[in-house]
């Protein structure tokens, strides 16, 4: 329904899935994102570390040729003036 009206707006999302085995005292952390988005985690010393990285044309060649064919536009690190090479419902 959302491309048959003709937007090609996208959404960004960050998914986080904590979990933990009874036989280990550390917690896993499973992380993902699309779009404009980030995820850190703050530890309780309050240092900060990033568990994403951006998704930006630049840095990987099959990201700026997906890019590409779909017949947008790429300088200065951006797609079609935004910072990102990928989105939650992109055209």
């Amino acid at each position: 329904m959302f491309l048959k009206t003709g937007s090609v707006a996208g959404a960004a999302v960050v998914f986080a899935f904590v979990s933990k085995d009874a036989r280990f005292p550390l917690f896993n952390i499973t992380v993902g994102h699309l779009g404009d988005s980030r995820a850190v985690l703050i530890r309780a010393d309050g240092r900060c570390q990033a568990l994403t990285t951006d998704h930006r044309p630049d840095d990987s060649p099959a990201d700026r040729a997906r890019c590409r064919a779909l017949g947008v536009n790429i300088g200065n690190n951006r797609v079609d003036g935004l910072g990102l090479a990928r989105a939650i419902g992109d055209k």
